[in-house]
């Protein structure tokens, strides 16, 4: 025998917002004139509802990722939005990257099966990066043996009070830098006449540990030697 299920509540019908559920008729009808009826109940999915994950500050110029999270709603699958896309590594995915240059509130929409919708915000703070100038040493002469290199750091409009200080160089068998001031002593300088070496500092601050780096060019100069020429007219 061939039976059809039938109901007189049509496929993809909608809820009203103030009714949570619809009783239905529905009835089976076989070949042989036969048919029974059973009630169905249709009752409305929960409200889709969706969340953002992610840090609330980052450095300038680093990045972060953001989660939405979706739930609720009729089943199937969640289709994300997200704006403004300043930053982003993508927009209708539920993971993105986001490195944005300045603090920016971004907006998620998640759209479900039946077409119901949430969106939720998040604004993440960007932290300004120390400022930091190495003052340029130049020239320094080739038996001088050692120099100071000094630093102008400020928090650049940040709060931050105090700063790590990381000097380097690439000054092969120069003697290794640990200062922890913005001021730093550079010795062994290699006697290697019109040579050009390197110094790095690199400042981090103590808000949010967000650092950056500057560096000088110190180039070894051989000492010049006065020139006497002789006036032959003179006696």
């Amino acid at each position: 025998n061939q039976f059809t299920i039938k109901q007189d509540v049509p496929a993809g019908t909608f809820l009203g917002a103030n009714e949570p559920e619809k009783q239905a008729k529905g009835w089976v009808e076989g070949s042989c004139n036969s048919s029974d009826t059973v009630m169905i109940t249709v009752r409305k999915p929960e409200p889709v509802e969706v969340h953002i994950t992610a840090v609330d500050t980052i450095c300038n110029g680093s990045s972060t990722v953001m989660t939405a999270s979706a739930e609720n709603g009729y089943p199937g699958e969640f289709l994300y939005t997200w704006t403004p896309n300043t930053g982003l590594s993508s927009t209708n995915q539920a993971v993105v990257t986001a490195n944005p240059t300045s603090t920016t509130t971004y907006t998620v929409m998640v759209r479900d099966g039946n077409g119901c919708i949430d969106t939720a915000k998040k604004t993440l703070y960007v932290y300004p990066l120390p400022m930091v100038t190495i003052d340029p040493v130049a020239v320094v002469c080739l038996n001088a043996g050692e120099t100071y290199v000094t630093a102008l750091v400020n928090a650049n409009g940040g709060t931050a009070t105090q700063f790590g200080y990381e000097w380097t160089s690439n000054f092969y068998h120069a003697t290794a830098m640990n200062g922890t001031t913005n001021q730093q002593q550079v010795t062994n300088i290699p006697t290697i006449n019109d040579q050009r070496y390197t110094v790095y500092l690199t400042v981090t601050e103590n808000v949010m540990s967000c650092s950056t780096t500057d560096s000088t060019v110190i180039t070894v100069k051989d000492e010049v030697a006065p020139t006497i020429e002789a006036n032959k007219n003179s006696v």
